[in-house]
């Protein structure tokens, strides 16, 4: 599963492309003319399932949120009885081929990419939303991140909720393009059936999650070198903590006790990682830029 992870950040980092609005981010408009449903804007993995005979990954639902219809992504079975990802990427890339082109033209960065979600996650399993800000960089004939944000699920949430994603900014520059990616099913032990389902996706300046609803921990510095300071004293009992690469690997889990820590980070590469802390109960996740 950390493969497919992995393929669709080299898709997304890899795909050359001044509005703000994400296409279809409502997903009220869907298609058939391939013989599979497909949300226009968003490409899917529908057309592998057409091939096998399996129940299609990404469905559009009703109601929605906001408008009539939502989009639900399933973990399903891939035809011989293992449970497969449901993926959906804005932008006209075929994930099977890899050709085409991912994302959509946008001018600046945000601060947040947000939306409504719902959630049946059982087993050790993760479903989340990731959004890349690339800029064409003609001299090395590749696409430059110039930031990036991501939210993730890890327990059922069985009624509407909103989500912000924060946007981290990584290098200077004005943005061409941002693709943004849907998962479910990318844990290391996803179970068939586990889905999540997602509606209204925007762009915001400010958080409309409340505060007993947002990330009870706080990191910082963010981008950070050697030291990286967490703050657990909104948590009341103690944390375990983990960080995973951008590949989805473990490379560092500790428990902590204190309200405030201090972690030696120094021996990580440079790049991006995800900290996740648990309670026992819950789980949050944030997301590091590590620089040398």
């Amino acid at each position: 599963m950390k493969k497919l992870y992995t393929l669709i950040a080299i898709i997304c980092l890899g795909t050359s492309l001044a509005a703000q609005t994400i296409p279809n981010g409502g997903f009220e408009n869907w298609n058939n003319t391939n013989g599979y449903p497909e949300p226009d804007n968003w490409a899917t993995f529908n057309v592998l399932s057409l091939f096998v005979g399996t129940e299609y990954g990404v469905t559009q639902e009703t109601p929605g949120v906001v408008g009539n219809s939502y989009c639900r992504l399933t973990c399903t079975d891939d035809g011989t009885g293992a449970p497969f990802p449901a993926v959906a990427m804005t932008g006209t890339i075929n994930l099977v081929t890899g050709t085409g082109a991912a994302g959509f033209p946008v001018n600046s960065i945000p601060t947040f990419l947000s939306g409504s979600y719902r959630s049946s996650i059982n087993g050790d399993d993760i479903s989340g939303v990731i959004c890349y800000f690339t800029k064409w960089n003609a001299a090395n004939g590749v696409s430059d991140t110039l930031a990036l944000g991501q939210t993730q699920f890890f327990t059922t949430q069985s009624s509407w909720a909103n989500f912000d994603a924060p946007i981290y900014p990584i290098l200077n520059g004005v943005p061409d393009s941002c693709t943004i990616v849907l998962i479910s099913g990318a844990g290391n032990a996803p179970e068939i059936g586990n889905y999540m389902d997602i509606d209204d996706l925007h762009f915001s300046s400010s958080s409309s999650v409340s505060e007993a609803d947002a990330s009870p921990f706080h990191m910082f510095p963010n981008p950070a070198t050697n030291m990286l300071n967490l703050d657990l004293s909104r948590l009341h009992s103690n944390a375990d903590v983990t960080i995973y690469s951008g590949s989805g690997a473990l490379v560092r889990r500790e428990q902590l006790k204190n309200a405030m820590n201090m972690m030696d980070i120094s021996d990580l590469s440079s790049g991006l990682y995800t900290i996740q802390i648990y309670d026992g109960s819950k789980r949050w996740s944030q997301l590091l830029i590590k620089q040398d």
